[in-house]
């Protein structure tokens, strides 16, 4: 657990309640809740690369901030998201929300998915074993699935904010967080005045990804500290 918090916080975390998924705590989602409204160009970049006759499935619905705009604009979407309180906070569509998550996509039940998209460098709550095991397990429940869409924190964005404490203020009340980087991790803490929230992160590089995925791994577009890539399921073996 100590390896998990930063050395800035060590002391004041004595006094506090650890919470090890803050996803699902109501106050850290206030933060999560906070950060999502910030406008990105992943969205438009969707709408340009997903065509409205394919049936997509969103890894990580989260709050719903790419799964309800893509709703709206009568795109066929569908998500996963293992947070009920996340799910709650879906205002239109919540039916088509199944509260799973990436490593049990078995027990989907949607007959068909023609496309996956991983918004929000979702997949780095993920290790790499984990995404290529999920790569595996989509394309052979789903044998026509086109193409897998993801992003992700390109490393030099978490080493420029390594350890730096930054803050916020929501409703009143100041949280703050940091990233710091431990071997193959990143480590997320943020803090309120009575807990302190954690989330691991592992990280991505497309060096790494090319040297699995090979000619059917390909750079989308590189924004905001991230790096989106789809990869050519037509290629992939179910092995």
């Amino acid at each position: 657990m100590k390896k998990m918090i930063s050395n800035k916080f060590i002391k004041k975390s004595k006094d506090l309640d650890i919470v090890l998924d803050i996803y699902k705590d109501s106050d850290f989602k206030k933060y999560y809740d906070l950060i999502s409204q910030t406008p990105s160009k992943d969205i438009s970049i969707y709408r340009k690369i997903l065509d409205k006759d394919d049936i997509i499935l969103e890894i990580g619905t989260g709050n719903g901030r790419i799964f309800s705009p893509l709703l709206e604009l009568n795109y066929d979407i569908y998500g996963i998201e293992p947070s009920k309180l996340m799910i709650e906070k879906i205002k239109t569509g919540k039916n088509r929300i199944f509260q799973l998550t990436l490593q049990n996509i078995e027990k989907l039940s949607l007959p068909r998915v023609d496309v996956v998209i991983i918004p929000a460098t979702t997949i780095c709550l993920f290790s790499f074993f984990e995404f290529k095991d999920f790569i595996f397990k989509v394309k052979d429940k789903y044998p026509g699935i086109s193409y897998v869409y993801f992003d992700f924190v390109l490393p030099d964005t978490f080493y420029r904010k390594n350890n730096i404490i930054e803050k916020v203020v929501i409703d009143d009340e100041t949280y703050i967080y940091t990233n710091f980087i431990e071997d193959s991790k990143v480590y997320f803490n943020i803090i309120n005045k009575n807990k302190l929230g954690i989330s691991e992160k592992n990280l991505y590089t497309f060096e790494l990804l090319k040297d699995y995925f090979g000619k059917n791994i390909k750079i989308i577009n590189e924004y905001e500290g991230c790096c989106m890539c789809a990869v050519e399921m037509d290629g992939i073996n179910n092995e």
